[in-house]
């Protein structure tokens, strides 16, 4: 008698301890779904033409062209952004796709933009402006154009066909400890040149703002050129 009451004991408890666990695991799935579904219906909404695993491995890609390791620390996401375009004098607007991916290269955080309907990158953008406390490599206006234009060509964002030169002398930036620099490039298929606006910290020649104007130029509303370029206003 003793042993069947036990019994039964234990089997209630085991039978209430298993509606406990059910019961907590609902209200987790129940609470993340919550969460993530306005996140899916904002994806939902934007249709991309470059997949997000493209955009990834491009990210990836570039990031260990001006660095020795590299992560994504999270999945692209693709926004719509307001453009406005001067086309023969007559002003037009619409709207354009712009990936974002957040990536960590040697330990410090990048944002890196990209077009949707290219899949090329636009810009980079340092997540911290804090100057690097090592001592200063990069002293003339000679040296930063020199590493900044061989930045440029190992990143691929220079075409091989292209005729690169400077726009003015590099400008270096003392409370960033950095050196602005403006470059003219000219290609076959572009209609007209266009410029690569590439800022670069004064210890590695890594970028702090990067900026392809063929890809953003006509950018004109939302994040993206404020936070992109405008390190000095």
């Amino acid at each position: 008698m003793l042993s069947h009451r036990f019994t039964r004991i234990s089997l209630r408890s085991s039978a209430w301890g298993l509606f406990i666990v059910l019961l907590v695991v609902a209200c987790t799935l129940g609470s993340w779904t919550s969460r993530r579904h306005p996140q899916a219906q904002a994806d939902a909404s934007v249709k991309t033409h470059t997949p997000a695993e493209v955009i990834q491995q491009r990210a990836l890609t570039l990031c260990l062209a001006f660095g020795d390791s590299s992560r994504m620390m999270a999945l692209p996401e693709c926004d719509a952004y307001v453009f406005i375009a001067n086309r023969d004098g007559q002003y037009q607007s619409g709207w354009r796709n712009v990936w974002t991916v957040y990536c960590e290269v040697d330990g410090k955080g990048y944002y890196l933009e990209f077009n949707d309907a290219t899949g090329n990158l636009i810009g980079i953008r340092s997540r911290y402006l804090e100057p690097n406390k090592a001592a200063q490599q990069i002293r003339t206006p000679t040296e930063a154009a020199s590493i900044a234009l061989m930045r440029l060509q190992t990143m691929r964002l220079v075409p091989a066909d292209a005729r690169i030169q400077q726009k003015e002398t590099p400008v270096y930036q003392d409370q960033y400890r950095a050196w602005k620099t403006t470059w003219t490039v000219d290609t076959p298929s572009s209609k007209e040149p266009y410029l690569i606006r590439y800022i670069l910290g004064d210890v590695d020649g890594k970028p702090i703002r990067l900026m392809n104007e063929r890809e953003a130029g006509t950018l004109r509303e939302g994040r993206l050129t404020s936070h992109l370029w405008g390190i000095d206003g």
